[in-house]
């Protein structure tokens, strides 16, 4: 912005000189561009490996909410605290839609269900305590922010659950033909530049449920 009110002061006659505010060459030695060489990304589970850790994971649902709670959020290629927070009355016609203050982009998010995530919500309903949560620890609330890791931990799984987003995406990527939108939307990714995004409203829902579906089928073939 101020480099083209120096421009126009310039063009003015108001102003003689360099434009002191111009990026490249000149502001761009002051402030460099950020390059976090040792930024880490999540350690994620090979794609090829999860029906068997799906298989192994089933074992342990009968004693552990967490085990269901990982399930239900790999199933959903979702944010640990999105589950942990999930309430009852976000659910309807088989659809999850989470709150925008859930969100890490703050934009609420539908997400369509598939049958073995509503499996998994009709198994919970039956254990529930009242609670308005889905997934509660013996205190009955909510599920706090380490069960699922711990729980991962427990199993000697070195992955993070967060990870399993990213072993979605290179199923989806490598072992699919699906839109790469509606793929990106399933992980509530923002698509696209500024001008595609204000033509590209909707959620895509009906193409997710499909690759929603086909990621559960992948997930449970094993079991």
């Amino acid at each position: 912005m101020w480099a083209r009110v120096f421009d126009y002061a310039k063009y003015k006659k108001i102003y003689t000189g360099d434009n002191p505010a111009t990026w490249e060459g000149n502001l761009s030695y002051e402030f460099p561009e950020s390059k976090d060489t040792n930024r880490k990304h999540h350690p994620a589970m090979p794609h090829r490996q999860v029906p068997k850790f799906f298989r192994e994971l089933r074992q342990h649902q009968n004693r552990s909410t967490a085990a269901v709670a990982l399930e239900f959020c790999i199933l959903n290629a979702s944010r640990p605290g999105e589950v942990r927070g999930m309430q009852w009355s976000e659910v309807e016609d088989q659809v999850w839609t989470v709150p925008a203050e859930r969100m890490k982009a703050r934009k609420e998010h539908r997400i369509p269900l598939s049958a073995r995530a509503m499996e998994l919500l009709t198994r919970q309903k039956e254990y529930s305590n009242g609670s308005p949560f889905v997934f509660t620890g013996y205190n009955g609330i909510s599920l706090d922010d380490t069960s699922m890791r711990k729980f991962l931990r427990g199993m000697g799984v070195p992955f993070t659950v967060h990870g399993f987003r990213t072993t979605f995406r290179t199923w989806a990527a490598e072992q699919t033909d699906f839109d790469f939108y509606a793929v990106e939307m399933c992980l509530a990714h923002s698509v696209g530049n500024a001008v595609t995004r204000a033509y590209l409203r909707g959620d895509a829902l009906a193409k997710r449920r499909i690759i929603m579906a086909a990621w559960a089928d992948f997930c449970c073939s094993a079991t």
